[in-house]
């Protein structure tokens, strides 16, 4: 199962990237990403959370971190955090909360964030 969710959460960022990183984005293709890729994928994650709070199994694994990730990218808590994706609002902020994981958002090793990448280049 853990491939699979992960193979659905690279299928979310490479269509991401398409948009964020394309010379030739336009208004509608960020609008359909917002309003119906990101949803999408949003209620795909949201079914898929166990009842414990995980995507595979019963503790953290590396999918659970890729799609802390890909919501993080997507400006989640910011965004689209609300009632309808209770699971996912209980993930992302259990995830977020871990003391490595804050560790890491707080390192100078980490690379930048799409924002800081796409502000850098202006």
């Amino acid at each position: 199962m853990a491939e699979m969710y992960l193979e659905g959460i690279t299928e979310w960022r490479n269509k991401a990237y398409s948009i964020w990183f394309a010379n030739d984005a336009t208004e509608q293709s960020m609008d359909q990403y917002l309003t119906i890729t990101v949803p999408f994928y949003l209620s795909v994650f949201e079914k898929a959370i166990n009842e414990n709070g995980y995507l595979s199994g019963d503790t953290l694994s590396f999918v659970d971190l890729a799609l802390w990730d890909i919501l993080k990218e997507n400006k989640y808590e910011t965004i689209y955090q609300s009632d309808k994706y209770p699971k996912l609002n209980q993930h992302y902020k259990m995830i977020g909360s871990l003391d490595k994981v804050e560790a890491y958002m707080n390192s100078t090793k980490r690379p930048p964030s799409i924002d800081e990448f796409l502000n850098g280049l202006n």
